[in-house]
This record gives structure tokens, sequence and C-alpha cells, in this order.
């Protein structure tokens, strides 16, 4: 199932940072989040188990299941926002991935989470919670096209 088409609640977001990666592969088993990451510059593969593999580069997002088993081959290091979070629903989503090369809109959403999430204010998961919502309605926008 798409997450986009998915019915739950944000209900706690885990992480929000810019990440930057060296050329290398890192082994991720068994997800313990869900998670969005813009790629900002360099390229990456994700292998994820079962052999789906999606090539990600500047401008792009890719969507990480909870659960999901995967590797990331970074041909070039490279930096990337992600965004990690739990819902309230045992859904099963697939990985996936959008182009928002053209979109200040969703890099001003990513740089915004990640900024909350440093500062640690009493109020910033709602926040981020907030950005993250409008981050899903931009990625369905975008979809639809």
């Amino acid at each position: 199932m798409n997450i986009l088409s998915g019915k739950f609640n944000i209900n706690n977001i885990v992480l929000a940072l810019a990440v930057t990666s060296p050329i290398s592969t890192s082994v991720h088993k068994n997800r313990s989040s869900h998670g969005f990451a813009l790629r900002t510059s360099g390229d990456v593969t994700y292998d994820f188990e079962g052999g789906k593999k999606i090539f990600i580069s500047p401008g792009e997002i890719i969507y990480m299941p909870k659960g999901s088993s995967y590797k990331v081959l970074n041909s070039d290091s490279g930096d990337c926002f992600a965004i990690n979070f739990d819902i309230d629903s045992n859904q099963t989503f697939e990985p996936e991935k959008w182009n928002a090369a053209n979109s200040k809109f969703i890099y001003d959403i990513f740089n915004l989470s990640c900024t909350l999430w440093i500062k640690n204010r009493d109020s910033f998961d709602f926040k981020i919670r907030s950005l993250l919502y409008g981050l899903l309605y931009e990625l369905k926008s975008i979809s639809d096209e």
C-alpha cells in the first residue's frame, strides 16, 4: 500500500536531522520507525529486502517504511534531511520516491523540521507533526499530477 493512501495519525516525531553521508554502504535491519529523506546532494541507492531498488538524486524524496530492511549505497558523498516518525496504525506501506526538485516549499518543510528538532522547545513536536502533514499533502499533490 502507498503511504499516501493510508489513514493514520502521526503520534510521535522520532528525529528530524540533516545528515551528511560519505561514500559508503550501510545496512538497516527492521527499521524501527517510518521515515522520509530529502536528498540535497549526492546520489544514493536504497536496495530493499525483496529486490526493490530505489535510486535517489538531489531534490528527490524517499519514504522508508517501518519494519523495512535495506542497504544504502552512497555512490557520492552527500547530504539529506531526514524525518522519522511513528503512526497509530499497523498498516504496511511500500517504499516510494517523489521528485520535489522544483519545490522550495518541500525543502523548507524539511529544513524547518530539522531546525526545530535541534532547538528542542516544548512545542516542537506539534509543529514538526503539522509540517509532516503538510509534506504528505504536498507529496499527494505531486502524485496526482
